[in-house]
């Protein structure tokens, strides 16, 4: 037969098992309304082709906000991403925002498979600014990637993804026109609300 002190110390982990067990529901029904996302990446790029004396490699941070646009598409704002390529004689810093096109090979947005793969398509705005230039250059950037989700939990992805870069400089210092073009590799994190 249990005894009082038994009891008491069952009691809280029974609350704590109703308590986890609702979480766990919620979570799951809450699951079919997702419809827009946050995703943050840390990312290289590797810049086999410009115009800025051979830059070599560079790591990034980029944020980006999504909105599902249907059961397999995502418009996102890619609200900042930034580039130090730092191996460069004189160092450039490329800062980038925009729009971003993903597709999905999945039949439900929120409701993604262990591994989804993806197609993405960007159109960015950079503002560069080289050590040395006195102003700072505006590009039209494209971006072309394909990548892959994976649901550690839901709501939650690991992202890896790898593409193309082409950024077109239309004047940057005495420069009449650049360009940058780069491949790049990234490893993100994905929230889905």
């Amino acid at each position: 037969m249990p005894t009082n002190a038994s009891l008491r110390t069952l009691k809280p982990m029974k609350h704590f098992v109703l308590v986890l067990a609702s979480l766990v529901i919620a979570v799951s029904l809450a699951a079919e309304t997702f419809e827009r996302s946050f995703e943050t990446d840390l990312y290289g790029s590797f810049s086999y082709k410009d115009d800025f004396g051979g830059l070599g490699l560079a790591p990034g941070l980029a944020f980006t906000y999504g909105y599902a646009i249907g059961p397999t598409s995502e418009l996102g704002l890619t609200l900042v991403r930034f580039s130090p390529w730092l191996a460069a004689a004189s160092p450039v810093y490329q800062i980038s925002y925009g729009v971003q096109y993903k597709h999905f090979w999945s039949p439900n947005w929120g409701d993604l498979g262990p591994w989804t793969p993806f197609l993405t398509y960007s159109l960015l705005l950079d503002q560069t600014l080289v050590t040395g230039t006195v102003g700072r250059g505006m590009a039209h950037h494209t971006r072309l990637g394909v990548g892959t989700n994976y649901v550690v939990l839901t709501g939650q992805h690991l992202v890896l993804e790898t593409g193309w870069a082409q950024s077109s400089y239309t004047s940057l210092g005495e420069a009449s026109t650049r360009s940058l073009s780069s491949v790049y590799a990234s490893l993100g994190w994905r929230w889905l609300f």
